[in-house]
């Protein structure tokens, strides 16, 4: 099922008005998220859906990095995802990633929460995380990870590029063999 940007306006418990945005299944799931967190919702507008397409390869192995960089500068994972959140600059990523915080601030572990978003983190993801964490050395595995899953887009682009040049003779071929039989 693929998620949905929502634009939100609340005012929170001490009254003052804030903004923000969220990802979520339905408008219930936002309005549900914004009440536990103790905002009294206003406005709740629909931005786009974020379908497999908007999740790309790339900014995981990207954000994997960034993970793998703060945690190497002896950041913590909470305190990293929070600054990663910040200065991020899609708005469904941002929101993503700021999901991931607000649950590992809750208590989950790191490979939990990235088990609530599997249609964005491969069950590889979630495996090498949960490894990480248990021996101790999660920006080793985060590192691994992201080496591993860059090159495997290397290769899928080389195949890619490989068969274009086939597929072209074959198109080219097809058409000209039906031009001939009319």
């Amino acid at each position: 099922m693929s998620q949905k940007l929502y634009y939100w306006l609340a005012l929170t418990s001490n009254g003052e008005l804030q903004r923000g945005e969220s990802i979520g299944n339905a408008r219930q799931h936002v309005y549900l998220r914004l009440a536990q967190k103790g905002y009294q919702p206003l406005r709740l507008r629909y931005r786009q859906t974020l379908t497999q397409r908007y999740w790309k390869a790339t900014a995981r192995i990207v954000l994997f990095k960034q993970i793998v960089a703060l945690l190497q500068a002896v950041l913590p994972l909470l305190n990293a995802l929070r600054l990663m959140a910040e200065q991020h600059e899609l708005p469904g990523w941002r929101c993503l990633i700021n999901s991931l915080a607000d649950d590992i601030a809750e208590g989950e572990s790191f490979s939990d929460v990235l088990r609530h978003y599997l249609q964005v983190f491969p069950t590889l993801y979630l495996t090498l995380v949960a490894v990480g964490k248990m021996t101790g050395k999660l920006d080793v595995c985060c590192q691994q990870l992201a080496t591993q899953q860059e090159q495997q887009l290397q290769l899928q682009n080389k195949v890619k590029q490989a068969l274009r040049y086939p597929g072209f003779v074959l198109g080219v071929s097809v058409t000209v063999s039906i031009i001939m039989l009319i």
